[in-house]
């Protein structure tokens, strides 16, 4: 939903709840490579989340369209703010009742989820480009919490 709305709020032309169908260029083209390694995702309880690369020195300005680009402007204030919202009831969630109710063993990846909700938080206020919100999703945020509580990615 954050996803979603977020990328209503900024005109995107592309899925932005879909990896695969993300704008992403070699970096000849001025643009963002992001390499991430969602197949370790799933039924590995193992995964190291070092696999995944979330670079914060990623450039994100995304082709000619603009409709990645920091500099872009919100089109729709009201999906903004949606997003805004659930990103922030997304970090109560986790702290009222997916905290609690974590496994023991699952610190590490808690601490991954924190974090990256953390994250998400701070750039959805400060207006990040949507790419950005993206690759802390898609990076961060599902990958810890898929580990940390032994979901499988389907």
């Amino acid at each position: 939903m954050i996803l979603e709305e977020y990328g209503n709020a900024y005109a995107v032309r592309f899925d932005m709840t879909n990896m695969s169908d993300m704008p992403i260029m070699g970096s000849n083209n001025n643009s963002m490579v992001a390499t991430n390694d969602m197949s370790a995702v799933g039924n590995n309880n193992n995964m190291n989340m070092s696999s995944v690369n979330t670079s914060s020195n990623m450039r994100m300005n995304m082709g000619s369209g603009g409709e990645t680009n920091k500099s872009s402007s919100i089109v729709n204030m009201s999906s903004y703010q949606s997003a805004q919202v659930l990103a922030a009831k997304a970090m109560e969630t986790y702290d009222s009742e997916l905290k609690p109710i974590a496994p023991r063993n699952a610190a590490a990846f808690l601490a991954n989820l924190e974090n990256g909700l953390t994250q998400l938080n701070d750039a959805v206020r400060n207006k990040a480009s949507p790419m950005e919100i993206t690759v802390i999703i898609h990076t961060q945020v599902q990958p810890s919490l898929l580990q940390a509580f032994g979901l499988e990615l389907r």
